[in-house]
């Protein structure tokens, strides 16, 4: 455990302070990044894999896909599970709160 937290401030540290990233969360990057991290200290540093390129292939094989309740394209799982009626009546009962935090999160994308 102490490695994953060692991997997690590493990933996670910022030379110049960044509003919208929060110190005790990942950005979408930063979890790509500890994942790559992890791979080097599990399969590098034991020296199961010599090189990243087959560490990564493994920490995701072994560690992500394994654990995954599908495997599919991504259109395929679209199509599949998020464009289905109960998603949309979901979305439909949820609008005017999901427009609500549109508005208060992206106001300043609004050129006036």
């Amino acid at each position: 455990m102490s490695q994953i937290d060692t991997v997690f401030i590493t990933t996670n540290f910022e030379e110049v302070e960044m509003e919208d990233n929060p110190d005790r969360l990942l950005c979408r990057y930063e979890f790509y990044e500890i994942l790559v991290r992890i791979a080097h200290e599990k399969y590098i540093k034991s020296m199961t894999c010599k090189n990243m390129q087959r560490a990564v292939a493994k920490t995701f094989n072994d560690n992500v896909f394994n654990h995954s309740d599908f495997v599919s394209s991504g259109q395929q799982w679209r199509d599949d599970h998020l464009w289905t009626v109960n998603i949309d009546d979901l979305y439909q009962a949820n609008m005017g709160s999901l427009k609500n935090i549109f508005n208060v999160r992206f106001s300043w994308l609004i050129l006036i």
